[in-house]
């Protein structure tokens, strides 16, 4: 129990040194620091410091993003992104403008070539708004699959697995959410930039429509009021980065029109 102690507070004191991960081993971490994200610890952080000293990295310890974003301690430098969960490993993501590592070939794999995506291009199919959030938990892991793919020079496979999220989640069937931000950007990088446009266009007209509606009906700003706008704004600002400025001007006049709408009934500051 006593060497048990010992490694649960070293794991936290950042003094334990960690074997290397094969497939990562230019992210080889030996000394880490598993730090709290307040002030308070669990008996659940406790419990999976525990799994962590106790496993030694010599059985692999995966959570999904849920199980991960509830805990007290910021493991999220150390998780591997391999399909739809996390692996956590010895190793350190060092760059601030990624969330996660990605091992792609793992993740290509599972989410390509293992992942059953039953019935969700079926529009004759009701889904609930929570089962909607899983489908965009699916998107947002392809997208960074992309995106990894696409921080490695590898352009045509990053369009192939944007292509293969359009083709099994589309927006016929359950309609695009926020994780088509992302996308749109993406496929823009991929050199996909017909596609990024058409899909541009559409959300932001439907998110033009759905914003004018509901603040012509003063229901003040709810989630789907927000959600609209917030969608229309990333359309039009994608669109000016890349060079589609006619309808990147009018996007953003519609937005900027419906903000001062939103302003003079005291719903948003001036």
């Amino acid at each position: 129990m006593s060497n048990r102690r010992t490694a649960i507070k070293n794991l936290v004191a950042g003094s334990v040194a960690f074997a290397a991960a094969p497939a990562l081993t230019s992210f080889k971490e030996k000394n880490k620091k598993l730090k709290l994200k307040g002030n308070t610890i669990d008996k659940s952080d406790l419990l999976f410091l525990d799994l962590l000293a106790t496993a030694n990295w010599e059985r692999p310890i995966y959570v999904n993003y849920t199980s991960m974003s509830q805990l007290n301690l910021d493991v999220s430098p150390y998780a591997v992104q391999e399909g739809n969960v996390y692996h956590i490993l010895p190793v350190k993501n060092r760059r601030s403008d990624r969330d996660y590592l990605v091992d792609t070939d793992k993740t290509y794999d599972r989410m390509l070539n293992q992942f059953k995506y039953r019935g969700l291009d079926d529009a004759s199919v009701y889904y609930t708004d929570d089962y909607k959030m899983q489908v965009m938990s699916h998107r947002n892991n392809l997208n960074t699959l992309a995106q990894a793919l696409l921080d490695k020079g590898e352009k045509e496979k990053a369009a192939t697995v944007l292509n293969f999220s359009l083709a099994k989640m589309p927006d016929e069937a359950i309609a695009y959410d926020p994780s088509v931000r992302d996308t749109v950007g993406l496929l823009f990088q991929a050199g996909q930039k017909q596609k990024a446009k058409d899909i541009a266009t559409v959300v932001g007209k439907r998110s033009l429509e759905t914003a004018s509606y509901l603040v012509a009906e003063k229901v003040g700003l709810t989630f789907e009021l927000r959600k609209s706008l917030y969608l229309l704004n990333a359309m039009q600002q994608l669109l000016l980065e890349n060079q589609e400025v006619v309808l990147a001007e009018q996007f953003g006049s519609e937005y900027e029109r419906l903000i001062e709408l939103l302003q003079n009934e005291g719903e948003v500051d001036q």
